[in-house]
């Protein structure tokens, strides 16, 4: 099946996020297997990400700027989101990220392999390890129900 634009359009929400290795190490889950996102697809080309490890904990402070800086560390650590415009080519998406919580993702292209099934879409980026295996990060989103 041929995936478009079009098929991905509209909000999905994360159902997992996990890490596989190739050398059999156990799998991993980078926010918990309690993690919460949304991927959002926009007909005008763009798109945005956002996952958050669930039972965040609360700043000391309402105001980000004033809260001690291990709290600060730890919110960003717990936290991952960046957007930007969108394509695909073959079997993969492309997002060409414009705006990151993480600044080196700015300018630069993340390729997902899709596997598109309608309502559920699991998208995978492959990783080289410093021992040389492949880390495969595998997230399944489901298509958002309408209100």
């Amino acid at each position: 099946m041929t995936v478009t634009e079009k098929d991905l359009l509209g909000l999905w929400v994360l159902e997992d996020w996990r890490i596989d290795y190739s050398d059999d190490r156990p799998s991993i889950y980078p926010f918990g297997e309690e993690a919460t996102g949304t991927i959002l697809y926009l007909d005008e080309g763009y798109m945005s990400a956002s996952i958050m490890r669930g039972g965040r904990k609360n700043l000391s402070t309402d105001n980000t700027r004033k809260a001690p800086d291990d709290e600060k560390v730890t919110a960003f650590d717990d936290f991952f989101t960046y957007s930007g415009p969108f394509r695909i080519e073959g079997d993969d998406v492309i997002h060409h990220v414009h705006h990151a919580l993480n600044p080196n993702f700015v300018g630069t292209d993340q390729v997902r392999r899709m596997n598109y099934t309608g309502n559920r879409l699991e998208l995978q980026a492959t990783l080289s390890t410093p021992s040389g295996a492949e880390m495969i990060n595998r997230l399944i989103w489901n298509r958002a129900k309408p209100r």
